[in-house]
């Protein structure tokens, strides 16, 4: 008799919940205990920046385990009737049961902080990633700012060239109207032979009959050997030019090829550039 009564005040006088919430980051514990019309509470809060200790654990423990033995007491006064062995039977029983539940918080506590300890490594390594990363694209736009500037030196060298080839180009134009004149010149060298030729007929036919008819054609002659010393001199001159205009036309090649070799430069420094700048927005797309 004496048992079940016990047995049935017990029952009602102690009741254990544990309500577990679980956070991305941290995880919150909560332990209510409840004896009777007493409650006996314990509120542990656990984050990224706090631990929990054991120890606050114990001291709940055996807080709560005094109150229920002082209440246990008050109540064997009450009754005279109970059994001693049978109440601290019951009371292990109790202490047993409660030091397990704190045994198995303690676990879940431990396995908080361990997951919040992985959580601030992980963070650390994307943040080291991510410096990483922000050092390629700070290099990355340097060298892009160095190729820029380097084809910014090229156009304005091939805009030198492209300039200086246009200045060749209208002195051979030149030198092509000097060759047409002397072409000229060599067909008015051949017509004064054809008249040379008809003065020497004419002299020979008149060089008994009239000393003045000769004095003529001497002087026919003074003025064939001045156009003659002429003729020299305008070969000579248009074989001077001649040879000027080859040595422009192969300046003018030599520029030409320059030119080419600088597009060639330009064209893989613009592919470089698109290289760069595609790496940039492939790196953008990817932050």
């Amino acid at each position: 008799m004496i048992l079940k009564n016990v047995n049935n005040n017990v029952g009602e006088l102690v009741g254990l919940t544990i309500n577990l919430k679980a956070v991305p980051i941290f995880q919150q514990w909560t332990i209510m205990l409840y004896d009777g019309p007493t409650n006996y509470g314990l509120f542990v809060n656990n984050d990224d920046d706090q631990e929990i200790f054991p120890d606050t654990i114990e001291s709940a423990s055996e807080n709560f385990i005094e109150n229920h033995i002082d209440s246990q007491k008050e109540y064997d006064n009450s009754d005279v009737d109970h059994n001693d062995s049978e109440k601290n039977h019951l009371v292990d029983k109790l202490i047993r049961k409660f030091n397990k539940k704190i045994v198995k918080c303690q676990k879940h506590i431990e396995k908080a902080n361990q997951q919040s300890r992985d959580f601030k490594n992980q963070n650390k390594d994307l943040q080291d990633k991510y410096d990483v990363l922000k050092n390629q694209a700070t290099t990355l736009k340097m060298n892009n700012k160095v190729l820029n500037e380097q084809l910014k030196e090229l156009i304005e060298k091939n805009n030198d060239f492209l300039v200086e080839t246009k200045v060749l180009e209208d002195q051979l134009q030149v030198k092509h109207v000097m060759i047409d004149t002397h072409v000229e010149c060599q067909e008015k060298n051949a017509k004064l032979e054809a008249e040379r030729y008809e003065y020497m007929i004419r002299y020979s036919a008149y060089f008994d009959n009239d000393k003045q008819h000769r004095k003529q054609i001497t002087n026919q002659e003074v003025l064939y050997d001045k156009m003659n010393v002429q003729l020299v001199e305008l070969d000579k001159h248009v074989s001077d030019l001649k040879n000027t205009v080859l040595e422009k036309d192969f300046k003018i090649s030599e520029l030409k090829e320059c030119v080419r070799n600088k597009d060639l430069e330009i064209e893989k420094c613009l592919e470089r550039l698109n290289d760069c700048e595609n790496k940039l927005h492939k790196m953008g797309q990817t932050n």
